[in-house]
């Protein structure tokens, strides 16, 4: 049997309707609200739907959705009301614990499984405006990860290209599925599966284009080739090696059995070859021009040389040379190539400066000390590079218009 049916079940005892019509029980506040002046309110399928009457919103774009768990979702609703209704952003919610619960329950569908409200912003700009603000009010308040999203922040927070209007097309397998509109015309499926994906015509906006390396990372994956490419966007071959080639990998990942084909539980690779394969992984993530490239202490297991020619194929003139990067350190030679040094003492900004003039402090050297430990234990804290380009300027509202799903 289709476990999808079993939610038109649980409305009755006795009779066998659609989930929408059960929804009476657990009823947010919103729910029954009426709109707010200029604003228009209507149920769409299990979706209660507000937006201003005088929004034009395009037919597909970025989109923010929200989760939620049934003991913080009245507190998680009531502020996002609060943030879109004032800003005129159209947004749609639940209406229910009932829904809600059924939204994440064993059976629900995996590509929508966990989203209680989604945000509409009228175009990237207004995204990341979005998710920065409205993020940082609902900063550390749990939800379930929604699998087909990317997740924002430390909060509940999650974002992915899709459809706006009520559009549908047929798919390869004869199913009717919610359509996205290809650059050439024609409907295709609006994919929402249990991962993260991006039409391949999209361009991640730069405020989403960020590939991070960790001093400790977890690979990911079935082989080397894998663990390099895992990430939003599925690299070639190529860019595979390239990313190796630059974290100083290949050279290793070349004498294993199988090479890059090498799978990763038979790779018995060290604490620096397992960070270089991180760091080859940020790099290939950080591929398209113009990406934000954050590194946590990603040198701590690094032998000298290996430290300074990867420091070369960051600020030399190779692929990734000019890329915006925040590193963190705790390595005198890490900080000495930064352009600006943000020197942090008890979670506290202390200073700014170069790494030279910071360098004429006694507490500041102390961060690089070995009797330290090499990890700033004396409460300094870790130095950090940072080059971070400007918020792009808000693009004019889209002209174009449609219904909300």
């Amino acid at each position: 049997m289709d476990k999808r049916y079993e939610v038109y079940c649980l409305t009755d005892p006795h009779f066998y309707d659609t989930p929408s019509h059960g929804r009476a029980r657990g009823r947010f506040d919103q729910t029954l609200r009426p709109p707010p002046a200029s604003w228009t309110r209507e149920e769409l399928g299990d979706w209660v739907v507000c937006r201003p009457v005088d929004t034009a919103l395009p037919p597909q774009g970025w989109k923010i959705h929200v989760s939620a768990c049934l003991d913080n979702a009245q507190t998680i609703l009531d502020a996002v009301w609060d943030y879109c209704v004032p800003r005129r952003i159209a947004f749609k919610f639940l209406p229910a614990k009932e829904t809600l619960f059924l939204a994440n329950a064993k059976y629900a569908h995996r590509g929508s499984s966990g989203k209680f409200v989604t945000v509409y912003p009228e175009d990237e700009a207004r995204c990341e405006l979005v998710l920065g603000e409205l993020g940082t009010v609902l900063e550390g308040l749990p939800g379930p990860y929604i699998l087909s999203d990317l997740r924002w922040g430390a909060g509940p927070l999650h974002v992915r290209y899709g459809g706006f209007a009520d559009r549908y097309c047929v798919s390869a397998e004869g199913l009717v599925e919610p359509a996205l509109e290809h650059p050439s015309g024609r409907l295709v499926p609006d994919v929402r599966g249990p991962t993260f994906q991006v039409p391949e015509w999209v361009r991640m906006p730069a405020f989403l284009e960020l590939a991070y390396g960790f001093e400790r990372p977890v690979l990911l994956g079935e082989t080397l080739t894998d663990a390099i490419g895992f990430g939003p966007r599925a690299p070639g071959d190529a860019e595979v090696r390239a990313g190796a080639t630059a974290a100083r990998a290949d050279a290793f990942i070349r004498t294993m059995p199988e090479g890059y084909d090498t799978r990763l539980t038979g790779a018995p690779l060290s604490g620096g070859e397992n960070q270089r394969i991180g760091l080859a992984r940020a790099f290939v993530q950080s591929a398209p021009h113009g990406r934000l490239l954050v590194l946590d202490d990603v040198a701590a297991s690094l032998d000298t040389v290996t430290e300074h020619r990867i420091g070369q194929a960051l600020t030399g003139t190779g692929p990734l040379a000019g890329r915006a990067g925040l590193v963190v350190t705790h390595r005198a030679s890490t900080a000495d190539g930064a352009q600006v040094v943000v020197w942090l003492d008890a979670g506290r900004v202390r200073r700014v400066g170069t790494h030279r003039e910071l360098w004429m402090e006694e507490g500041y050297r102390a961060v690089f000390r070995p009797a330290s430990g090499g990890d700033g234990e004396d409460g300094s804290g870790p130095a950090r590079r940072r080059q971070v380009r400007p918020a792009p300027a808000p693009a004019p509202a889209p002209e174009s218009d449609g219904g909300l799903w």
